[in-house]
């Protein structure tokens, strides 16, 4: 089974009743840092709010370890880029997984970096 890390926005997608990605146990990390985007995202109901937990919950959650921070801050000197998506970056890099989201203007050219917009 292909293990993926998954960034927020595809979170964010599967809540609002518009899945991008298929979550089967197992599969699916995510960073830490996506937990905190998308807890704090701007409207989020309290039924959202419930079904992001459920979902979190079924995902792997990576925390930011200093080789990770180390890894994003490496490519920070190369790459601009929000320092929570550099972080998630170094987190699918270090751990070996492909980054599934639909963001991918924002993380290419991060070499070592498998991107994919959906699985």
């Amino acid at each position: 089974m292909t293990r993926v890390l998954v960034d927020t926005n595809i979170l964010i997608l599967h809540i609002a009743a518009m899945p991008a990605f298929s979550f089967i146990p197992g599969s699916v990390a995510i960073s830490a840092l996506s937990v905190f985007e998308a807890l704090r995202y701007p409207g989020l109901s309290k039924d959202e709010e419930a079904l992001l937990l459920l979902l979190i919950r079924s995902c792997d959650v990576i925390p930011i370890t200093e080789v990770i921070a180390d890894r994003a801050a490496k490519i920070a000197r190369t790459k601009r880029g929000r320092v929570v998506d550099l972080l998630i970056a170094g987190t699918a890099i270090e751990c070996g997984f492909p980054l599934v989201t639909r963001n991918t203007k924002d993380f290419k050219g991060i070499r070592g970096l498998e991107l994919r917009s959906e699985v």
